[in-house]
């Protein structure tokens, strides 16, 4: 159930030091930042389908939110079978298995907004299924628990574009029913909640910071060569849709790096990733950019936590056989089982 290569290793296993995480005293608590991050999702696709105009019917959310939570009860069971464990939605009553759906009803609602797939309601389906089952395979153990690396909004969605070329995003659908003046104001209400969000619980403002930096150093090199118009890519930076995957997606706590040096290579990186799918002409280069990045991160990973096990195992050994060596040389700190034990393999 997942691309890590190892087995879940012992309570000696410790995770990967990396510098200390930018955090506060809400963001010890996960949750809190996932409630606010759903209730914000709720809230603009109402918003959404009632005033800005999005082109979506209402029955594309509802498929998506029907495929979300049954495809996470799913994976879940089958998982929890796997590792013999319990579900995690068992337990805990409602308020349980409202918390753990908390996760696949932002994934599916943000999906319903972001992602345009005509009349077929399969395809929308598909997507939230598959951004669902990414989080139980693109996984590797951090020390405590297993810990998915790629982000689930943004593979689903870059899967649909590359197995259903002919879906599609509409961007100009968050301000399609207004004029010059409230396209700004729906623009400033995203980045300040996203700002606060970010600000208050996931911490992640210098990979915010990073990405924009980045991106628009990418805008210049490439206009510099040639290959684009600068005012064309810097414009792409005041739109809505371009304010939720900064704000929003890139963030995501689960999968994007919590230290500081990490942060800014991974913005970073997802910029210059961006930079060089759009010389190659590549369509919806912003998403597949993320999954690349994350792709590379989770691999980093897991080679890391492999080569830590190893070392681990390898240090136990070596001191497994200096205590060895040093007892048998001392018969009064041999006890008499493995006195017994050592005659008999003498013999």
């Amino acid at each position: 159930m997942s691309v890590a290569a190892t087995a879940q290793p012992n309570s000696m296993t410790t995770s990967i030091r990396e510098e200390k995480p930018i955090m506060n005293q809400k963001q010890k608590d996960p949750r809190l930042g996932l409630k606010n991050s759903s209730f914000l999702a709720t809230l603009l696709a109402v918003i959404g389908h009632i005033i800005l105009g999005f082109e979506q019917s209402l029955a594309q959310w509802g498929i998506a939110l029907v495929a979300g939570y049954g495809s996470a009860f799913l994976f879940e069971y089958i998982d929890a079978r796997f590792q013999g464990q319990r579900p995690r939605y068992e337990g805990g009553g409602f308020r349980g298995k409202v918390l753990f759906l908390l996760a696949p009803h932002m994934t599916a609602t943000t999906m319903a907004f972001l992602l345009y797939t005509n009349d077929r309601l399969d395809a929308m389906a598909f997507a939230v299924t598959a951004a669902i089952a990414s989080k139980h395979i693109f996984r590797t153990w951090d020390g405590k628990r297993f810990r998915h690396f790629m982000n689930p909004s943004n593979f689903g969605i870059a899967l649909c574009f590359f197995v259903l070329p002919w879906t599609n995003t509409i961007p100009y659908h968050f301000t399609e029913k207004f004029g010059d003046f409230w396209d700004w104001v729906v623009l400033a209400v995203l980045v300040a909640l996203g700002t606060r969000l970010n600000l208050m619980f996931t911490g992640r403002l210098l990979l915010i910071g990073s990405w924009l930096a980045a991106f628009a150093g990418q805008a210049i090199v490439r206009s510099v060569l040639g290959t684009s118009v600068l005012p064309a890519e810097l414009m792409m930076m005041t739109g809505p849709g371009f304010a939720l995957f900064t704000f929003y997606m890139i963030t995501d706590p689960q999968t994007s790096p919590s230290s500081r040096r990490s942060q800014i290579a991974y913005g970073a990186g997802i910029a210059a990733v961006y930079g060089l799918l759009m010389v190659l002409h590549v369509v919806f280069a912003i998403f597949f950019a993320v999954t690349i990045v994350c792709g590379i991160r989770g691999a980093y990973l897991v080679i890391a936590n492999v080569l830590e096990q190893r070392s681990r195992e390898t240090m136990t050994v070596v001191g497994a056989a200096r205590g060895g060596s040093v007892l048998a040389g001392s018969p009064a700190l041999v006890p008499a089982s493995a006195v017994v034990r050592m005659e008999v393999r003498h013999e």
